[in-house]
């Protein structure tokens, strides 16, 4: 299924927006914080859970400041967790559902402005069962150009066995979620987030190789003159979650980690050693 939705209240360059999707009954953030990124000309706005609730998750949801509207986010747990959801709720938040595993904490970030005006463009498939890995891809119309983008895991299981290997621009039209489900019926739902006249650089770093039950991280950066707008990540060589031919990286952590500065942190789990990719979009 596609769908093609106007927003109104994202960001005149728009970074990792998603689904909407209702916090589990109980869900918040139990503290937020607010500070400038003056570099950028966006602010950045976090909320931290330490608290799981009864599916399992820490919950955290960044909200924007007065008139601002969220431009992309990211989240950042302790070794060894799977983010389930990350995405925008109501144009001015941003919210990130996790399986913590030997984590104690979560923290949502949202990265704020206040420009808006993008196209959100979503497509959903029905997920198999692991070791399968599943794939999404929303695609910008032609005359746009992808900015960001971002997935959501539609379940009602519990997923906390299901990494997120890959979440990133693969063409600049078209945004790529790979993900493995440990329960099914569910669904993957990927989503691009897409602007008429604008020009995005793509900025990459790849990892040492991360050997088995290890962690690793890596971080791009944009040049210097750049915005940096959001991010992503991806696993290599092919992921298997059987750990035999591929790395089996969790993901605890995509975010903004400096001005210019995009990180992704993972975990190994596999008998054969993987790299991770990270991704910095950036406007000239």
């Amino acid at each position: 299924m596609t769908r093609t939705t106007i927003l109104r209240g994202a960001a005149v360059i728009v970074a990792s927006l998603g689904i909407i999707v209702p916090l589990p009954n109980g869900a918040m953030a139990r503290t937020q914080s607010t500070t400038n990124a003056a570099a950028t000309g966006l602010t950045t706005h976090s909320a931290t859970d330490t608290t799981v609730n009864s599916a399992g998750q820490l919950v955290a949801t960044a909200l924007c400041g007065p008139n601002q509207h969220v431009v992309s986010g990211g989240f950042k747990s302790p070794d060894q967790s799977a983010a389930v959801v990350s995405h925008a709720v109501s144009g001015d938040r941003w919210t990130v559902h996790l399986y913590p595993g030997n984590s104690t904490s979560l923290t949502a970030y949202a990265y704020c402005s206040q420009q808006d005006g993008i196209t959100k463009h979503e497509h959903e498939v029905a997920a198999a069962a692991g070791p399968t890995n599943n794939v999404a891809q929303a695609t910008c119309p032609l005359g746009q150009t992808l900015v960001s983008g971002g997935y959501a895991f539609v379940s009602t299981s519990d997923e906390s066995n299901s990494p997120t290997y890959r979440d990133f621009a693969a063409t600049p039209r078209k945004w790529l979620v790979m993900a493995i489900f440990s329960n099914v019926p569910a669904n993957l739902e990927a989503f691009a987030y897409c602007e008429k006249g604008v020009t995005v650089h793509v900025r990459s770093t790849m990892s040492a190789s991360i050997p088995s039950d290890s962690h690793g991280s890596a971080t791009a950066k944009c040049h210097t003159g750049e915005t940096l707008l959001g991010g992503g990540y991806t696993t290599t060589p092919t992921p298997d979650w059987d750990n035999t031919t591929g790395p089996d990286i969790f993901y605890s952590a995509s975010f903004r980690s400096g001005a210019l500065s995009w990180t992704a942190k993972g975990h190994n789990y596999s008998n054969m050693a993987g790299t991770i990719t990270a991704f910095a979009y950036c406007e000239a």
